[in-house]
């Protein structure tokens, strides 16, 4: 009995080999399976400045969050880990970058780190949206999405 079942188990693992191996076939010859995700390079730059005088604001963190959208409330909203970070440099600018899903609105963050220097800024979450600026070959990479945005910080009532 053991024997006449480790035969039929045999058979039947050839019979399926040969099915699964004829299915990776059409009439064009086989069919090529890729794996992986699409995937791009984000890039944001863009300046901080003052609401008011439109002048420079040092000392500030900015963060680049992907967006989430709640089918629930159908609303987008930046998640809640940042996937780069930068402190502005003297002049108020700041460059972003990484990559990942190809999405065209992502969120920046912006945070006062040094309240005492300047004042206290309110924090602010920006949605920016991204515009695909360069191509790239292949099937997966989608390329670059970049944007140039200038964020104006609001100085906080409780100075």
């Amino acid at each position: 009995m053991r024997h006449s079942i480790l035969n039929f188990t045999k058979w039947l693992f050839g019979i399926l080999g040969i099915s699964i191996t004829g299915s990776c076939l059409n009439s064009q010859g086989p069919i090529i399976c890729e794996y992986g995700t699409p995937h791009c390079e984000y890039e944001v730059k863009g300046k901080v400045i003052d609401a008011d005088s439109k002048q420079a604001v040092k000392g500030v963190c900015v963060t680049l969050h992907e967006s989430v959208y709640n089918q629930d409330t159908e609303e987008v909203t930046p998640h809640k880990l940042p996937i780069d970070s930068t402190v502005v440099n003297t002049n108020g600018e700041f460059e972003l970058r990484s990559d990942g899903f190809p999405q065209d609105i992502m969120f920046v963050r912006v945070k006062d780190l040094d309240p005492q220097n300047d004042g206290k800024y309110i924090e602010k979450n920006v949605q920016v949206a991204l515009k695909q600026t360069e191509d790239a070959p292949g099937t997966w990479n989608q390329g670059i999405y970049s944007a140039d945005i200038i964020i104006e910080l609001t100085r906080s009532e409780s100075e």
